[in-house]
């Protein structure tokens, strides 16, 4: 196993541009082996992948400056499927209304400049966030609007613009029901122990407790509840999803019960059978149940690499009764194959006293993890648990997403 610490020189992300965000600041787009990070306020920067370099800044999609007023996130959902576009979803308007609704566009941003050259208008105004998803079977974007039960599919045309493949679909099955759902190469939808064909049609379920053989019922013996004369499992839920792969853990860490180590299962869904299982490191905190900081645990896009980020109960900031979770700076890699520890990497806090940060985005082959603690970006990557790139970031210039140049 490897331990990596980062306690080394770093790279400034300074800029004379006075609020960071002018158009006129932006400089050499389209930059093979950047990374574009975008906060939630409109701006991105642009950094040198191998170097953590600066390139540039600026103001992306239909915005003219940056807002620091924001309800939700101006990026919503991008999908990086294009070698010149980016598909993403977001606000036309930085506000909700009198109503706490915004309307919505999927808005199809060229690299270079990162503005919208086409836009497909969701119909109605969204009282949640929609959903942008790739069909890779299909080369269609799928997106879930009005509370997520209704879906519309949209063609990607030759010069990258949008129009619908359908009418929309009315969904009857509750969705999402994970954190992370994905369309397959069959072009079903995966989504948590469900997979749903393209119309929303429940085909396939996985249940959660059928996982656990005997051999895994006596590993796992200490994360069960005792009711009566009836043992139960606790927590026995999915974590994470990818590349057909389920990853379950046995044992979610609460503020009213605290399990310091996890079972935790990888489920091969193709197959039909698990393929490795370990205690972990961490206490994990899976679930989709829009408290912050869940979910913990993570799962590569190439369904190779388990990553647990370590955090701590603190008081919560303004409510001194209550306690949230606070990320440490800590990672743990596990390779799924296996189910062994990999490596670890502890990412140290040099400016806030209580630091704080969050998992960003996986590339898109899973090899690099790009993650954001006390205003630095951590590159790290996966394949040997180590730190690629760090850069500090500009006050008050927090990711949101990252995608990689081409």
């Amino acid at each position: 196993m490897k331990i990596t610490s980062v306690r080394r020189p770093i790279i400034a992300f300074m800029f004379s541009c006075s609020v960071l965000g002018a158009v006129s600041c932006w400089a050499a787009p389209g930059t093979t082996n950047s990374l574009t990070v975008f906060d939630c306020g409109a701006r991105y920067l642009q950094l040198n992948a191998p170097s953590g370099a600066a390139l540039g800044s600026g103001v992306y999609g239909v915005f003219t400056q940056s807002h620091s007023r924001v309800d939700g996130c101006l990026i919503a959902d991008v999908a990086d499927k294009n070698q010149k576009m980016l598909y993403a979803l977001m606000p036309e308007d930085p506000r909700l209304d009198e109503n706490g609704e915004q309307r919505f566009i999927v808005g199809v941003l060229d690299r270079k400049t990162l503005k919208v050259v086409h836009k497909y208008e969701l119909p109605n105004k969204q009282a949640a966030r929609p959903m942008l998803l790739f069909d890779s079977s299909r080369q269609e974007l799928l997106v879930a609007m009005d509370n997520y039960e209704t879906w519309q599919r949209l063609e990607i045309k030759s010069d990258g613009s949008l129009s619908p493949s359908g009418p929309s679909i009315a969904i009857q099955t509750p969705f999402p029901t994970s954190p992370v759902p994905y369309i397959d190469e069959q072009g079903n939808i995966v989504d948590g122990l469900r997979v749903l064909d393209p119309q929303g049609r429940l085909i396939k379920q996985v249940q959660a407790d059928a996982i656990l053989d005997p051999a895994l019922q006596e590993d796992f013996a200490s994360l069960t509840l005792v009711n009566g004369s009836t043992r139960h499992y606790y927590g026995t839920i999915p974590a994470a999803s990818a590349a057909d792969r389920i990853v379950f853990t046995v044992g979610w860490d609460t503020e009213a019960t605290r399990v310091p180590s996890a079972g935790v299962i990888v489920y091969d869904l193709g197959a039909g059978r698990v393929i490795s299982s370990f205690h972990s490191v961490f206490s994990v905190a899976p679930g989709y149940t829009g408290e912050a900081g869940v979910p913990s645990l993570h799962l590569s896009p190439d369904g190779r690499k388990i990553v647990l980020e370590q955090y701590e109960w603190q008081p919560t900031v303004g409510e001194p009764s209550g306690l949230s979770r606070f990320r440490t700076g800590k990672i743990a890699v596990y390779d799924a194959d296996t189910g062994l520890l990999t490596g670890t990497v502890i990412m140290d806090a040099s400016h806030a006293k209580n630091a704080d940060g969050h998992l960003i985005d996986f590339s898109n082959d899973g090899h690099s993890l790009y993650y954001w603690f006390d205003r630095h970006l951590y590159v790290i990557d996966l394949r040997d648990a180590s730190i690629a790139a760090t850069v500090v970031l500009p006050d008050n210039f927090e990711p949101a997403r990252i995608v990689s140049g081409q």
